[in-house]
């Protein structure tokens, strides 16, 4: 008995959550069409006007031997 209880309960609590998040999905599907029309498209090259930070250190020190000396 006591094992049924140390596998059936979390089992359960998993299943309920998974129930759960499925519910919750097709509730967010049917409110969607209402608020289409203020979803805006994203453009892809958004992203370029963001500043480059990167930072030329090398990853191991095998790297570092590879490199050139400034």
């Amino acid at each position: 008995m006591n094992l049924w209880l140390w596998i059936g309960l979390p089992m359960l609590l998993l299943l309920g959550i998974f129930l759960n998040a499925i519910k919750d999905m097709k509730q967010l599907e049917k409110q969607l069409p209402k608020y289409r029309d203020k979803i805006r498209e994203v453009k892809d090259d958004e992203d370029e006007d963001w500043p480059q930070t990167r930072v030329n250190k090398p990853v191991s020190p095998s790297d570092d031997k590879q490199r050139p000396a400034p």
